[in-house]
């Protein structure tokens, strides 16, 4: 969709009885852009991942700054509208 034009992370747990693995598969074919991120043996609120979801969103949000600051863009995203 257009209106998911930009940078977007879609992050899920490898058992997430919500989210199963060929609904990332849609999802990733939906927004190519995209990145997914699945955290192994974590559940749909990552009860038992918690480290490694904040270790994926930092990595990710690092890579983020880096791609846009090199791009000559904003240093943070923009406020929601």
């Amino acid at each position: 969709p257009a209106a998911l034009d930009g940078s977007l992370l879609v992050v899920a747990g490898g058992a997430d009885a919500y989210c199963p693995a060929d609904a990332l598969v849609a999802v990733r074919q939906a927004l190519p852009r995209a990145s997914v991120i699945v955290i192994d043996g974590a559940d749909h609120f990552f009860f038992t991942g918690m480290d490694r979801l904040a270790a994926a969103l930092s990595a990710w949000v690092g890579s983020w700054a880096t791609r846009t600051s090199a791009a000559g863009g904003p240093a943070s995203p923009s406020p929601p509208r």
